[in-house]
């Protein structure tokens, strides 16, 4: 996002209507680079916007561990929702 664009909604990241979009997007960029053979849907990350930050990456570890264990290589929604609290 260095142009300053949100990729989900075309918006300027400020935008009040972007600003859950961007920080999906962030989450999905982290949980992607956390490991190279599997990826993270959009909508997946959405929900996990109600992560708090401070917790983000640990709960994409869990999910991710899960996924290794299953053999997913992409996450979407419904899998992520399997590691809910």
């Amino acid at each position: 996002m260095s142009d300053g664009k949100c990729i989900v909604a075309g918006e300027d990241c400020a935008s009040k209507n972007c600003a859950d979009g961007c920080i999906a997007q962030e989450i999905k960029d982290l949980g992607d680079s956390l490991d190279e053979n599997i990826t993270f849907s959009l909508e997946a990350s959405k929900d996990l916007t109600q992560v708090p930050k401070l917790f983000r990456k640990m709960a994409l570890k869990t999910i991710l561990k899960g996924a290794r264990g299953e053999g997913v290589t992409e996450i979407d929604r419904a899998f992520a929702d399997k590691f809910k609290p």
